[in-house]
């Protein structure tokens, strides 16, 4: 299993925008197989901040995750609505 973290900061005023383009693609991939959380949150501090919570079967699916229209139509839309590159990192849980 993998997990995935998402940090965006939005262009101020653009913070509807990054929640209607997430909306689109929410749905087709929690679709998917393997995806076994995809959840977008947002800051109560400051509006512009947003953290995307990801939890994948395997890097496998992840990896084809990247890979499908609806991603890559997201990604292609990013420039317009964030102010800095998304941060992304990814987990894996460490059993104690």
């Amino acid at each position: 299993m993998i997990h995935v973290t998402a940090n965006i900061e939005v262009q101020p005023g653009k913070e509807e925008d990054l929640v209607a383009a997430m909306a689109a693609v929410v749905g087709p991939t929690r679709a998917e197989e393997g995806c076994l959380e995809y959840h977008l949150h947002r800051s109560p501090e400051v509006s512009t901040r947003f953290l995307m919570i990801e939890r994948w079967a395997s890097p496998e699916a992840l990896a084809a995750h990247l890979q499908t229209p609806h991603i890559k139509a997201l990604f292609a839309q990013a420039p317009q609505i964030v102010a800095a590159p998304v941060a992304i990192s990814s987990w894996i849980r460490v059993e104690i």
